[in-house]
């Protein structure tokens, strides 16, 4: 399986990284800013360009790791440089059939994870969904999955985009949700770290229970009073107080519905 990664934040860093662990050969890295692709490809000592017109042919899979914004750009502009070679881009919001009017063969590889240039994730654990405008797209995008991970699922866009829904609420609501713990506690000179055993077992049973089913907390219980007093913490934070009032008020909805 030979691929080139066409970009250089921090998806293509990832993918670049599994790439070499794993053994799927990198033929080229672009980046239209040369000295970002130079320092990328240098660590895995593969060959790099920032000019679309030196892209080599000699590729499988051409993977777009670009802003969501910037695909369909970027797509207008290479599909005079690669045939009929299958392209693919990582993104969870955006539909592959964006690239429809650029490329014959076109699909999507979208790991569902949060990334950092300073984290290493497990990909082998990390769900990749693929998608693809015939059935040998998808193919090839499954058998380059596979190579990096047990886990993996073909996906039509909108069950891609409902994934990347519940990915926003789960990860990126909540870690705000965190922020505001933690600032909240060193207004206040206390230790945000002694939340951790409770998030950290929080995480831990959703593994095997429905999170609607082992909801706790005052909203859960019906606590007027609790509520009143958080209420009263929170007056000089009037956002933050709507935020309280609005998830409470959801999760006493939610449990008159279940009952």
């Amino acid at each position: 399986m030979k691929v080139s990664v066409l970009g250089a934040g921090n998806v293509a860093f990832q993918l670049l990284k599994v790439f070499s662990a794993k053994g799927v050969q990198v033929v080229q890295l672009y980046n239209r800013t040369r000295s970002k692709a130079e320092i990328l490809a240098g660590e895995y000592a593969i060959p790099f360009t920032d000019k679309l017109e030196e892209l080599s042919t000699d590729v499988d899979i051409y993977i777009i790791c670009v802003s969501d914004d910037g695909i369909i750009p970027f797509a207008s502009k290479l599909k005079a440089f690669i045939g009929n070679k299958l392209v693919a881009h990582t993104s969870g919001a955006v539909d592959t059939n964006v690239l429809e009017p650029y490329f014959k063969n076109y699909g999507g590889l979208y790991p569902l994870q949060t990334f950092t240039i300073n984290t290493i994730p497990d990909f082998e654990k990390i769900p990749v969904m693929v998608a693809g405008s015939t059935p040998e797209n998808i193919e090839l995008l499954k058998r380059l999955a596979k190579q990096i991970s047990s886990k993996v699922a073909i996906v039509n866009d909108r069950e891609r985009l409902m994934y990347h829904l519940a990915a926003v609420i789960a990860n990126n609501f909540s870690n705000y949700l965190f922020g505001q713990a933690s600032n909240l506690l060193k207004e206040h000179r206390l230790d945000f770290s002694m939340l951790l055993p409770l998030i950290e077992e929080t995480v831990r049973k959703i593994h095997t229970a429905d999170p609607v089913c082992i909801q706790t907390g005052p909203a859960r219980r019906g606590d007027l009073k609790t509520i009143s007093a958080h209420l009263a913490l929170l007056g000089d934070h009037p956002e933050l107080k709507k935020i309280y009032i609005d998830i409470s008020n959801s999760i006493n909805s939610e449990l008159n519905i279940k009952q």
